[in-house]
């Protein structure tokens, strides 16, 4: 993948990310995740783990969100 191609992917992930941080639904993570995803989060606290497919990593997120109070942002 061409570095510019690379950019525009994480920028649509972060902006989905924010959005859904802030409040709204998941359908723009959909669109960017894939469903085999595998999203590694390191460490030895509440959230440290390997999350498997699209619906484990929504609900990672959904606990990351609920954690922050929907105030966490990239």
């Amino acid at each position: 993948m061409e570095r510019a191609a690379a950019v525009e992917v994480l920028n649509r992930l972060h902006q989905a990310q924010n959005d859904f941080y802030g409040g709204e639904d998941d359908a723009a993570l959909r669109l960017v995740l894939a469903n085999e995803i595998i999203w590694m989060v390191p460490g030895a606290n509440a959230i440290a783990g390997a999350y498997r497919g699209i619906d484990e990593v929504l609900h990672y997120f959904e606990r990351r969100r609920a954690i922050a109070h929907s105030t966490f942002q990239l």
